[in-house]
């Protein structure tokens, strides 16, 4: 089976530098509703006409293209509509299940605002709260730049 180039400049495990370094491309081997369920791959609607019939995801998505910074200023959006921290968090939790690369476009987008939300003081509520906010085993890492 071929591989398919996806371009997505965050999956740095799996990425590597086309010859020109313009381009930063993801190589698989998923199609179709693998790749939408895949949140190291998903790019919601982001995906070029290209990338969607080259992945067998033509069709699966709503048919128009809307770039990530659109798709992070209606996340931003969303996020106000909540009514507490805790939602506030089981939102952005549910964000990084489905679509990594934009999840952490929006928690660069205002750091300072994020963290408390997805790190100390509301993930201790959440823990707390662990029955009610579980959705599926997984983390997150967070490196300082200094």
């Amino acid at each position: 089976m071929a591989h398919a180039l996806v371009k997505q400049e965050s999956v740095e495990w799996e990425m590597q530098k086309s010859a020109d370094q313009s381009k930063t491309f993801v190589y698989t081997k998923k199609r179709g509703y693998d790749v939408t369920r895949n949140p190291h791959l998903n790019k919601g609607m982001a995906f070029s006409l290209e990338e969607r019939l080259q992945l067998g995801i033509h069709g699966l998505l709503p048919p128009c293209f809307l770039s990530q910074d659109v798709q992070v200023l209606r996340v931003l959006r969303n996020y106000e509509l909540k009514k507490d921290d805790l939602d506030r968090y089981v939102f952005l939790m549910g964000l990084q299940d489905r679509n990594e690369k934009l999840f952490y476009r929006v928690l660069t987008s205002d750091i300072e605002r994020f963290m408390p939300i997805v790190y100390t003081p509301t993930v201790g509520l959440a823990c707390q709260q662990y029955g009610l906010t579980f959705r599926r085993p997984s983390s997150w890492h967070c490196r300082s730049a200094f």
